[in-house]
């Protein structure tokens, strides 16, 4: 018997007090780290963001017009019960890039493994004392 999906649209809104660049990633219950900020068409490898400025993210129709083109709307599914995952929100004043990854489709966030995100982002805080990470738990509920 095949379970239904539960579609959750992922947007969400960021604000700094100060100039900086953030990154978002997903990581799921597969143990796999997505990269869904920088967008997938991007390729300084950072968001640059400007102070007090409200940016909503991953939705086209809200976004900045000089971003909108390369904005990546993306839908959470699960065909589980329930499916937990944990967004990390990372900001910096100070430049920093987003790890090494790999594309695998055209509809899919780059990829890499939780241990390479792990290792990437523990050297990036050892190194940057200014860098901020926030970590939410998310659910994903199917349907009965």
């Amino acid at each position: 018997m095949q379970k239904a999906v539960s579609i959750m649209y992922t947007v969400f809104s960021f604000q700094s007090p100060t100039d900086g660049y953030c990154l978002v990633y997903l990581i799921d219950e597969s143990q796999k780290a997505y990269c869904l900020l920088p967008y997938r068409q991007q390729t300084t490898g950072n968001f640059p963001v400007k102070a007090n400025r409200r940016y909503v993210l991953f939705s086209p129709k809200d976004a900045d017009r000089s971003i909108a083109s390369l904005v990546d709307e993306y839908i959470l599914n699960s065909q589980e019960s329930k499916e937990y995952n944990q967004l990390y929100i990372i900001f910096s004043p100070n430049p920093l890039t987003k790890t090494i990854d790999r594309s695998t489709t055209e509809l899919m966030p780059r990829e890499t493994t939780v241990e390479n995100f792990r290792k990437w982002l523990a050297r990036c805080r050892r190194n940057d004392l200014d860098m901020a990470v926030e970590v939410k738990n998310i659910v994903i509920k199917g349907q009965p």
